[in-house]
């Protein structure tokens, strides 16, 4: 499966897990549009870590290891928590 495809099944997982939570106001708390979290959604966008870090700091969660690793490593001087 695409990366792109599985972490947009991913955010979207993490939106339906808040109760009657839409794409619209899903979107303004993570500070996007809702066109871009659609687009992210559907794999046709792919995620910043940045990005990732405040779809599951909604949920109160660090992002999982295992969703870090699917994005591309960043060209420059990004910094890495370890």
């Amino acid at each position: 499966m695409q990366t792109s495809i599985k972490l947009g099944e991913e955010i979207r997982r993490v939106r339906n897990s808040l109760k009657n939570c839409d794409q619209k106001e899903f979107a303004k708390l993570i500070g996007i549009t809702n066109v871009h979290l659609s687009n992210l959604e559907n794999g046709k966008k792919l995620p910043s870590e940045d990005l990732l870090v405040k779809v599951f700091k909604v949920i109160n969660q660090e992002v999982p290891a295992e969703i870090l690793v699917m994005l591309p490593r960043q060209q420059g001087g990004g910094h890495h928590h370890r």
